[in-house]
């Protein structure tokens, strides 16, 4: 187990062929091995950065709770959507969001900077395609590499303004609309993403619009996240990647006034990783449904092949599970991450620290 002290600047001493540096660098210090740990899994990404876009174009107020410990991506879409106008209070476990209807938001005054977050990019690149001022978005110097995708295409085919960079930095964005949606090619072979940033940017479509699709679909389970909490928050339509072309169609969203985050499945796997490596067992509590895991309740069916025991048991009403580490039992895997790509490193570790396997679809 490690013991991480802070994150700082480091500077190489200065010297003869020697060039100081101002890279961040995260200074770890190992500590004594742990035979068992509780680890509350943090809230979904996923859920909290599309919970937070629809309620930000709500008209009433509307309380996410479960929001202790949020990640810096969602974070990234707090703060975006607060420069465009709306309200939105950050307590220890909730966030109060009070939205500013479809037709409500503001001019920003400063680029709208993603951090690494490639949801909030997407999902804000469509949003900023219906406003009728330039924009600007970024990103930091990973997702400056990454930026440019399948929705780029879509929304010029949607008559907006895009200018950009090009080759190993695409960002920053900077894109003008209105958008004038009517027939729009999209591949969906890359990514489900650029697919989701149009699912919900339908909620304030001029009309309704047709989607034709092409590839085979990746990152479904995400796709089916947004397309459910669209109808959730009113859309008329229920549209499955299997139909080839979909008619998407204005709505007026409405939410819940409380709505709770599940946890996020996807990072059972560093416990897994952890009790792999340490001969040791955690106790993961928030352990979502299997309709919210997005494809990584895989990583529960995969534990017994990667030398790790999963247990399920009721504390409560609440179901906890526990990793632990039984080595001897580990087996070469064969693993299909179409759905489930967040999980790629990671998995790839304990393949390594066992009997070896093979990823695909990733």
């Amino acid at each position: 187990m490690f013991n991480v002290k802070n994150l700082g600047r480091w500077q190489a001493n200065a010297g003869k062929g020697r060039q100081a540096t101002k890279d961040e660098v995260l200074i770890i210090e190992p500590i004594e091995s742990t035979s068992k740990a509780n680890w509350r899994l943090p809230p979904s990404k996923s859920h909290l950065i599309r919970f937070a876009l629809i309620a930000a174009q709500t008209k009433a107020p509307v309380r996410l709770t479960g929001t202790a410990s949020a990640g810096e991506d969602a974070l990234s879409m707090a703060r975006c959507l607060s420069q465009m106008g709306v309200d939105i209070s950050l307590d220890d476990d909730s966030w109060t969001i009070r939205g500013v209807g479809k037709d409500g938001f503001t001019r920003p005054n400063a680029l709208l900077n993603c951090g690494n977050s490639g949801t909030t990019f997407r999902l804000l690149t469509a949003l900023c395609a219906r406003l009728p001022f330039t924009v600007m978005l970024d990103g930091d110097r990973s997702l400056r590499r990454r930026g440019g995708d399948a929705l780029w295409s879509a929304l010029e085919q949607c008559e907006v303004e895009l200018s950009h960079g090009h080759g190993a930095e695409t960002l920053p964005l900077m894109m003008r609309g209105r958008w004038n949606p009517r027939l729009i090619d999209l591949d969906i072979s890359q990514s489900s993403q650029p697919l989701s940033a149009l699912r919900l940017a339908a909620l304030a479509a001029p009309q309704e619009f047709t989607l034709r699709l092409s590839g085979a679909a990746v990152s479904r389970r995400h796709y089916e996240l947004s397309d459910a909490l669209a109808r959730m928050s009113g859309s008329p339509d229920e549209i499955a990647l299997t139909c080839g072309e979909l008619v998407l169609h204005p709505w007026n969203p409405t939410l819940p006034n409380e709505i709770l985050m599940p946890g996020d499945a996807s990072l059972a796997v560093l416990a897994m990783l952890f009790c792999r490596t340490h001969s040791s067992a955690i106790k993961l509590l928030n352990w979502p449904e299997n309709d919210d895991c997005l494809g990584h309740e895989i990583i529960a069916e995969l534990a017994p092949t990667l030398g790790l025991q999963w247990t399920r048991t009721l504390e409560g009403e609440s179901e906890v599970v526990e990793i632990s580490s039984l080595p001897d039992i580990s087996k070469f895997a064969e693993i299909d991450l179409r759905d489930a790509n967040d999980l790629i490193t990671p998995l790839a570790v304990i393949l390594a620290l066992g009997e070896g396997g093979v990823i695909s679809g990733a």
